[in-house]
C-alpha cells in the first residue's frame, strides 16, 4: 500500500502553524494578539491553497480521500475562517486580551473539521466530527464574559459527552457487524442483507449525530445559549464555520453508506425541517438579545436546509447548498457589523442597547438592513436567489405544503427582523457608541461586494458549485 503525503499538505501547515504558535507562546516574551493572528493567517492561507492545488490527490484509498465536492466545504470553510479571525484580532486588540489560546483552538478545529471531509471510513469521521466539536467547549470557556459562559460551558460539554458516547457504540456496532468501517463496505453490506433493525438504528443515531452538530430542532437547545453568551469571536466563528462540515459529513453518509438509514428516516427528518423553520421564526421574536436572534435565523436556515435534504437528490443537494452560503453569508455579515457596536470598550449585544443606531453609524445600520433582507430571501439581494432554488425545487416535486410553510417562517422571522430595524432606524439613541475600526467597515465592504457580484453574475456561484456536486448522488 502506498501512501500519498502531498495529499495532506493542508493538514501539514495547519499542524506547522500550530506547532508555531506554540513555540511563540513559549519563547517569546512579547507576543501581542495580533501576533497569533498572522500566524493563524498564514497558516489557513497555505492551507487553503494546498487544498485547490491537491484538490483530487487522496492520502489513503478507502480511508482518506479528497474529492471535488469535499474540497469545495474546505474551501468554504477556510474562506470564513479567515473573515472571523481577521474580525476577531480587532476584538482581542480592543481588550487587550490574550490570543493565543483562541487561536489554538481555531487551527485545531479546522484541522479536525476539514479532515473530517476526507475521510470515508465512518470511524475516522466521527472521531474526527466529535473531537471537532468536543473542542467548542474550550472556544466557549475563552476570557471575557465568564459569569455567563461557564454555566453556558458546562451544559454543552455534558450534552456533547452523552452523544460522543452514543456515537461510539453506534460505529463500533456497524463496524462490528459489516466486518469494516469504509463507506463502501458499509453500503455493500446494507444493500446485499436484508433489513436489520439494530443496525437500521445505530445509522440513524450517526445521522442524527449531525443534526445535533448542526443545531437542527428538535436538537437546537444549545445554540442560542452558545451564541449569545460565548465572546464575540468564539460566537461568529461557532455561528459560521462548522456549519460547512457539519452539513457536508451529513450529505456524504446520506448519499453514501447510510443511504438507507436515510430512506428510513426521510419522514423524521422532513419533520424535523418544518419543527426547525418555526422555531426559528418563532424564538427569534421573542429574544432582545440581537446574537440570539441570529441564532434563531440559523435554525430557520438550517430548517429550510434539511427540508430540501429530505429527498437527497442532485438537485436538493445543489439547492440546499446555494441557500445554505448565502444564508451564512448574511451571517456572517451581521456578525462582522456585530464588532462595530461598542459602548465604553464593550461589546453591545441587546436591542435596547443599539437604539439610534443608524443615527451614530448610518453605514453600520444600513449593512445590517441589507444583511437582514438577504436573510429573507427578499429581491434583488442575494438571498432571492437561494430562495429562487428552493422553490424551483419544491415546485418540481409538487410539494406546496413546504412553499406555504417557508413562506409563512418568512413573515414570522420578518416581525423580529422589523423590530430590530425599528431600534436601529426610529427609537431614541440611548447609547454613545466607539468609533470602529476601519478593518471592520473594510470587512463589510468585501461582504457587500462579493453579495453585489454574485447577484449581478450569480454563474460565478452557481455553476462551480454544481459542477463540484455533480455526481455526488450516484
Amino acid at each position: 500500500m502506498s501512501l500519498n503525503w502531498f495529499a495532506l499538505f493542508p493538514e501539514f501547515f495547519l499542524v506547522l502553524t500550530l506547532v508555531g504558535s506554540v513555540f511563540v507562546r513559549l519563547f517569546r516574551e512579547k507576543a501581542t494578539p495580533k501576533t497569533f493572528y498572522t500566524l493563524s493567517k498564514f497558516g489557513v492561507a497555505a492551507a487553503f491553497i494546498a487544498t485547490l492545488i491537491f484538490y483530487n490527490q487522496s492520502f489513503w484509498n478507502g480511508v482518506y480521500e479528497n474529492s471535488l465536492h469535499s474540497s469545495l466545504f474546505k474551501v468554504f470553510i477556510y474562506l470564513f475562517a479567515a473573515v472571523t479571525m481577521f474580525l476577531s484580532a480587532k476584538y482581542f486588540l480592543s481588550k487587550d486580551y490574550p490570543s493565543f489560546r483562541f487561536y489554538s483552538f481555531i487551527l485545531l478545529s479546522l484541522l479536525f473539521l476539514t479532515s473530517a471531509l476526507s475521510a470515508v471510513d465512518i470511524r475516522l469521521m466521527v472521531v474526527l466530527l466529535e473531537l471537532g466539536f468536543l473542542l467548542n467547549f474550550y472556544l466557549i470557556r475563552s476570557p471575557g464574559n465568564d459569569d455567563e459562559t461557564y454555566p453556558v460551558s458546562f451544559n454543552f460539554s455534558l450534552y456533547a459527552f452523552l452523544w460522543t458516547i452514543f456515537m461510539a457504540f453506534a460505529v463500533s456496532y456497524v463496524v462490528k457487524i459489516v466486518g469494516g468501517g469504509s463507506f463502501e463496505d458499509i453500503a455493500m453490506y446494507c444493500n446485499a442483507h436484508e433489513i436489520n433493525w439494530q443496525l437500521y438504528a445505530c445509522g440513524a443515531i450517526v445521522l442524527l449525530g449531525c443534526l445535533y452538530k448542526l443545531g437542527v430542532a428538535p436538537f437546537h437547545f444549545w445554540t442560542a445559549d452558545v451564541f449569545g453568551a460565548a465572546i464575540l469571536p468564539v460566537g461568529s466563528y461557532l455561528m459560521i464555520v462548522p456549519v460547512f462540515a457539519y452539513y457536508a459529513a451529513f450529505v456524504q453518509l446520506s448519499v453514501g453508506p447510510l443511504a438507507v438509514h436515510f430512506d428510513f428516516l426521510k419522514p423524521a427528518f422532513y419533520a424535523f425541517s418544518l419543527i426547525s423553520i418555526f422555531i426559528g421564526a418563532i424564538g427569534a421574536n421573542g429574544e432582545i438579545n440581537l446574537r440570539r436572534i441570529m441564532a434563531y435565523s440559523r435554525i430557520f436556515v438550517l430548517g429550510i436546509v434539511l427540508l430540501l435534504l429530505s429527498s437527497i437528490t442532485e438537485i436538493s443537494i445543489f439547492s440546499s447548498f446555494i441557500y445554505l452560503f448565502v444564508s451564512m453569508l448574511a451571517l456572517g455579515g451581521v456578525f462582522a457589523a456585530c464588532y462595530a457596536l461598542k459602548n465604553k470598550g464593550d461589546y453591545l449585544r441587546r436591542l435596547n442597547e443599539l437604539s439610534g443606531l443608524a443615527e451614530s453609524k448610518p453605514f453600520i445600520a444600513a449593512a445590517m438592513l441589507i444583511f437582514m433582507v438577504s436573510l429573507l430571501g427578499f429581491p434583488p439581494l442575494l438571498g432571492f436567489l437561494g430562495m429562487v432554488f428552493i422553490v424551483d425545487n419544491l415546485v418540481a416535486y409538487q410539494d406546496y405544503v413546504s412553499i406555504f410553510v417557508i413562506m409563512l417562517g418568512i413573515v414570522i422571522l420578518a416581525a423580529a427582523y422589523l423590530r430590530v430595524i425599528k431600534t436601529f432606524y426610529f427609537d431614541v439613541k440611548r447609547s454613545n457608541f466607539d468609533r470602529a475600526d476601519r478593518g471592520i467597515y473594510f470587512m463589510l465592504l468585501l461582504i457587500l461586494a462579493v453579495i453585489l457580484v454574485f447577484v449581478l453574475s450569480p454563474k460565478y456561484l452557481v455553476n462551480d458549485v454544481e459542477m463540484a456536486l455533480r455526481g455526488l448522488v450516484s
